[in-house]
């Protein structure tokens, strides 16, 4: 619902603290069972199964959908995911971190970019696990079918999916926990890229 309270503009919608609220659809038995049949993979490969931390100051994407999916492992595990896919996006201060173990302890590998200017991409995917941010959406549609999405090209679900939709996005302060990231490009200006057994994770 909408909060007047925080100023929404018109057309818009706004919530503090955003966690896949809108998204409560996903974790139906039926839903995700129906997706299994379907053979749906969110990402086009086997995932890792490794999490992926990214965090950002501020991100702006035009076209939005989301909906719910599964990412798989190379033996065979499903992990529920929410493929959220952005026409375009700008990012202002990109963290993306991932702490691996190895036989000699845990390892961080750490990639930081667009704090002098923002990391801009087209065909973004984000197949989330769970994020916090403060969110505004304008011209949202909360509950359309997966199939029917239509804000971001390649951003479609399966036939009597839960979807959700809008014109942009905004994302204050995101901290988010993702399997995978794909892109139809990414650029990354003043990227700063360390592997480390004392580098930090981005959160």
């Amino acid at each position: 619902m909408p909060d007047s309270s925080e100023g929404a503009p018109r057309g818009g919608t706004r919530w503090r603290r955003f966690a896949l609220v809108a998204l409560p659809g996903f974790a139906a038995a039926g839903l995700l069972g129906a997706m299994t049949l379907q053979g749906l993979l969110a990402a086009a490969f086997a995932v890792s199964g490794d999490r992926i931390k990214v965090s950002a100051d501020v991100l702006d994407a035009q076209g939005f959908t989301q909906f719910g999916s599964f990412d798989h492992t190379i033996d065979g595990t499903s992990i529920p995911v929410a493929v959220t896919t952005m026409q375009r996006a700008e990012l202002v201060g990109l963290c993306q971190s991932t702490l691996l173990d190895t036989p000699l302890g845990p390892v961080v590998v750490r990639v930081t970019a667009g704090h002098d200017e923002p990391v801009v991409g087209h065909s973004v995917v984000f197949d989330v696990e769970e994020f916090t941010a403060d969110v505004e959406f304008t011209d949202v549609e909360i509950g359309r079918d997966a199939s029917t999405l239509d804000r971001a090209a390649g951003g479609q679900g399966p036939p009597g999916g839960f979807g959700q939709q809008a014109d942009t996005l905004r994302l204050i302060d995101l901290r988010a926990r993702v399997l995978a990231i794909t892109a139809a490009d990414l650029r990354l200006p003043d990227t700063r890229f360390a592997v480390g057994f004392d580098e930090p994770e981005c959160f």
